[in-house]
């Protein structure tokens, strides 16, 4: 069925002289389209969708495109509920961490049981005067290899500045356990 085959069948008991009338046309214009001397009806397809009150989709294709909605499994409207209620924070965390559970879903098994994950914090840090680590820093995970040191970590940050030279160096990637308590410095 093409779209005058589905404008005939629309027009039903109707006279072909309403929908041209419709259209500001002269009353052989239809007659014309269906014995194929003109096309013009393409021009038209807006208002002849609006004077039938279909979609556009439905003249030319024959049926209703889907909503995004519509394709989606129930599983994935679900999430999309709980993640419209979210603020744009929030958000950024889920999609970090859903990038994170694909990216895992490629590794093999194998590596996965010998990795540990890390959040890693975007924003380099300093121990002195030069950037505060703040909420706004975007986190990524790294995946590193399952170590003593791995395993107690919480977090990784970059340093920023000599401040802490020997030990730490402008552009090193630290390893963070946090405490509850504060550990004293011995100086």
């Amino acid at each position: 069925m093409d779209i005058l085959d589905r404008i005939t069948m629309l027009l039903g008991n109707r006279e072909q002289k309403e929908l041209t009338n419709y259209l500001k046309l002269n009353n052989v214009a239809f007659s014309e389209w269906k014995s194929g001397k003109s096309k013009s009806y393409r021009k038209y397809l807006i208002e002849i969708a609006e004077f039938f009150d279909v979609s556009i989709d439905y003249l030319v294709y024959g049926k209703e495109k889907s909503s995004p909605a519509e394709q989606l499994t129930a599983d994935e409207q679900e999430l999309l509920t709980y993640y419209k209620e979210l603020d744009l924070m929030k958000k950024g965390q889920v999609l970090e961490r859903a990038k994170v559970l694909f990216e895992q879903s490629k590794i093999p098994l194998k590596e996965l049981e010998n990795s540990v994950f890390i959040e890693y914090y975007s924003l380099p840090v300093s121990a002195g005067t030069g950037v505060d680590l703040d909420r706004s820093a975007k986190k990524v995970c790294w995946r590193l290899r399952k170590r003593r040191l791995t395993l107690e970590a919480n977090f990784a940050l970059r340093v920023s500045g000599n401040n802490m030279e020997p030990v730490f160096h402008d552009g090193d990637v630290v390893l963070i356990a946090s405490h509850d308590h504060l550990l004293r410095s011995a100086r």
